[in-house]
């Protein structure tokens, strides 16, 4: 066999498994959030089966196509799954994938829920982007730490990333837009770390699953 050939499967059995790894904090999230609040969400998380599939083939396939700068492919690639699993839980890698593909292409209302979608995942992620200095926030964190997650993963966002994103990016953080409903997320993060009252966890839960669902779905507000 062609040595390059053997390279080129080398590099992406790698890929695939770095890729595999950085998307399980997002079950974990996605099961936590599920178990405390009892009640089904806006994305319909219902078959973990399904759920399990498509984060262990959808984001590691994405990742792949990002990696060669295919955002055609990557897009085309995410239409056609979340058409064939609805159920899919996304997680922070996915969204800033999503937003930097859509960017790439123009189409900037896409990129800009996908990128609040991002910080909706991680909200440190963004700052590391731009290296810029990030401090931890007294907030609840879905099971895993967050700060700790992006760092580790930082050098793996940053190869999908480009200039002219980062660019966008650091110009897009400082509209309301972006901040309006990041905020929000972040100060119910905050109650919710502090409140022992099941019914009140829950609410604050739901009321964080409906800020990410009208990002979802505020495409023709922009």
């Amino acid at each position: 066999m062609d040595k390059e050939l053997i390279n080129d499967i080398l590099r992406i059995i790698q890929a695939f498994s770095e890729s595999l790894l950085a998307h399980l904090p997002a079950l974990e999230y996605e099961i936590t959030s599920l178990i405390e609040s009892g009640s089904k969400d806006c994305l319909g998380i219902e078959n973990s089966f399904d759920t399990l599939l498509s984060l262990t083939t959808y984001g590691v396939a994405d990742d792949l196509f990002m990696r060669i700068s295919d955002y055609k492919g990557a897009i085309t690639y995410k239409k056609w799954f979340d058409k064939n699993f609805p159920n899919d839980i996304g997680g922070p890698l996915l969204s800033l994938n999503w937003s930097i593909a859509y960017s790439g292409l123009g189409h900037i209302k896409e990129a800009k829920i996908y990128t609040i979608d991002t910080a909706f995942q991680n909200i440190y992620l963004h700052g590391l982007l731009l290296d810029r200095e990030v401090s931890r926030i007294d907030m609840y964190e879905h099971g895993y730490d967050m700060l700790e997650y992006a760092k580790s993963m930082i050098m793996d966002y940053k190869k999908v990333s480009t200039q002219p994103y980062l660019y966008w990016l650091r110009q897009f953080m400082d509209t309301d837009d972006y901040k309006a409903p990041v905020n929000k997320v972040i100060a119910l993060s905050e109650l919710l770390k502090n409140e022992n009252n099941r019914d009140k966890r829950i609410k604050l839960l739901n009321h964080i699953r409906d800020i990410e669902c009208m990002n979802k779905n505020r495409k023709n507000n922009y």
